[in-house]
């Protein structure tokens, strides 16, 4: 994700609050600024990580809704398209990410937000510059979700939030046969996907005590492909093919 994207963000290493559910190593909690609500901006910059545009400003002159958007596509596909460069294992990615600020009242507030990106990377193996296997990896991420807040007074909010996220990661490896002539002796792909919806209440009794509670409703599926080639038969054959899916439930109160 584009730094040009991101607000005041928090890293923790230990003693996670419960709000990140069943968090068992570190948590990244990378908040998204809202956008310029008064005037519209532009940004544009390429560098070794690539190529990196940012638009931002009021959805109406003289409203509070805002808009943010960034996109980034890898410098180096670039310059080995133009012929710049010339290696094995060029990576390839392109994403998008975007939040849109929607503030109904003095009390509600909408927030849409989301972001996407692909990659792949093609590389060689070579024994005495004879090409002797080709791998080919490609992994697209996506994450689209909707939040409200409401400002019930000045010591308490309460904020729900849906969000649907998915991930796949595809593979497939070739080696020659006597005619040179490539052909895939693994390839595969596993594919993640989520609905989560969560609601928050907090109440902020004094300067020094703020208590939490909320709800976590997760929807789990999968889809798992696995396939080699069976050299006695010569054909490909399927190893593993499953799916399924799963639902978890999380509620939670901390006093801080």
């Amino acid at each position: 994700m584009s730094s040009k994207m991101l607000s005041n963000s928090d890293f923790f290493t230990g003693a996670f609050s419960p709000e990140y559910g069943d968090a068992t190593s570190g948590v990244f909690d990378m908040k998204l600024k809202s956008g310029n609500n008064e005037k519209r901006e532009y940004t544009a910059a390429f560098s070794t990580l690539g190529l990196d545009i940012t638009a931002e400003g009021p959805i109406k002159e003289g409203g509070r809704a805002s808009y943010i958007a960034n996109y980034r596509y890898s410098a180096l596909d670039i310059l080995d398209k133009i012929g710049v460069v010339n290696f094995g294992g060029v990576p390839r990615y392109q994403d998008v990410s975007f939040k849109i600020q929607l503030p109904a009242s003095n009390k509600h507030n909408f927030a849409l937000f989301g972001l996407g990106g692909m990659s792949g990377i093609d590389t060689e193996e070579e024994d005495d510059n004879v090409i002797t296997g080709k791998f080919r990896g490609r992994y697209k991420v996506g994450v689209v979700g909707l939040s409200h807040t409401y400002q019930i007074n000045n010591a308490m909010y309460l904020k729900n939030s849906l969000a649907a996220t998915g991930a796949s990661n595809a593979y497939s490896y070739a080696i020659p046969d006597n005619a040179n002539q490539f052909f895939a002796i693994e390839d595969g792909e596993i594919e993640k996907s989520n609905l989560i919806a969560t609601s928050t209440f907090n109440y902020k009794l004094s300067a020094k005590h703020k208590i939490e509670s909320g709800l976590i409703l997760t929807q789990l599926n999968y889809n798992i492909r696995a396939d080699e080639w069976n050299f006695e038969d010569s054909l490909m054959v399927s190893e593993v093919l499953e799916s399924g899916t799963s639902s978890t439930f999380q509620a939670f109160t901390s006093w801080k």
